[in-house]
């Protein structure tokens, strides 16, 4: 077969143009594997970086801890806390902020919310809208009128355990005894600004006195009289000081000389406090 040097010439740059642009794909398929491979490598990388081991991974950085660290990054939240009159849809939520009323000692809370919400003149919850559930309470039970009540029993009964020096707890047992006695219940969570104690005091007090005029019946506003009130609130106490070991150590002669333990506070309800209105 006779082909000419035309012929030839055409012949070999087909051959060539078929050459390059097979080059060119395989070049495109590699750098398409290489992609994929990068993917599979983060997702790989996102999964076993997760701290919780859900595959979810966190955005926070050693970076940004850092920074709170400092004090920097963190912003201010304005709150606002708005006073309510308590509600019987209220109930979850004061039952929850006096499930530690008593120390986490199991008593009969549930008639305790019971007597704060029927209430209705005497009493403030405290919100941050008025959808959201209470973060704080503030009322005052008769101790005389309920003293059949469990819960009354229960808290007079923690109360006078708590009373190790004899003089208080006859002084509490007298008190007890008062047939006009005001139990002040009052409750917030932990972060809750303590710039809230004043204006929820105030205006129980407030309540009462209204309440001694304003009740309907003369029953209702006797109720409210009281000669005494009692509030009990946590205290903190530093437990005891271990004993300074390196002097012992010293002395001896023995060994290098040990740390003293840290001492730890005791947190439990054991200030009472009786006074005249």
């Amino acid at each position: 077969v006779t082909v000419s040097n035309k012929q030839t010439a055409r012949i070999n740059t087909m051959a060539k143009r078929r050459a390059d642009e097979s080059k060119v794909e395989k070049v495109q398929q590699k750098a398409e594997d290489e992609t994929e491979e990068e993917e599979e490598e983060e997702e790989e990388y996102d999964v076993s970086t997760s701290d919780d081991g859900s595959g979810e991974w966190d955005d926070s950085s050693d970076d940004g801890n850092e920074e709170d660290q400092d004090g920097e990054g963190k912003e201010d939240v304005d709150v606002d806390f708005d006073f309510y009159d308590p509600k019987p849809a209220d109930f979850h939520g004061i039952k929850t902020l006096l499930q530690n009323y008593l120390d986490a000692q199991p008593f009969d809370v549930s008639q305790m919310v019971d007597a704060i919400l029927e209430q209705t003149t005497v009493g403030t919850v405290v919100r941050t809208s008025e959808d959201e559930a209470p973060v704080g309470v503030v009322s005052v039970i008769n101790m005389h009128l309920k003293r059949a009540e469990s819960y009354v029993q229960q808290i007079a009964a923690h109360l006078l355990g708590k009373c190790a020096d004899k003089a208080a707890k006859a002084k509490l047992e007298e008190a007890l005894k008062c047939q006009k006695l005001g139990l002040v219940v009052s409750e917030r969570l932990v972060n809750c600004p303590p710039q809230l104690s004043k204006p929820l005091m105030s205006g129980l007090f407030d309540e009462i006195q209204w309440a001694t005029e304003d009740e309907p019946t003369e029953e209702k506003r006797r109720s409210f009289v009281f000669d005494k009130y009692l509030m009990f609130t946590r205290v903190c106490r530093d437990a005891a000081p271990a004993a300074d070991s390196s002097a012992a150590g010293s002395s001896s002669g023995g060994g290098p000389a040990k740390k003293k333990k840290k001492t730890r506070s005791r947190c439990g309800r054991g200030a009472a406090r009786v006074r005249p209105p």
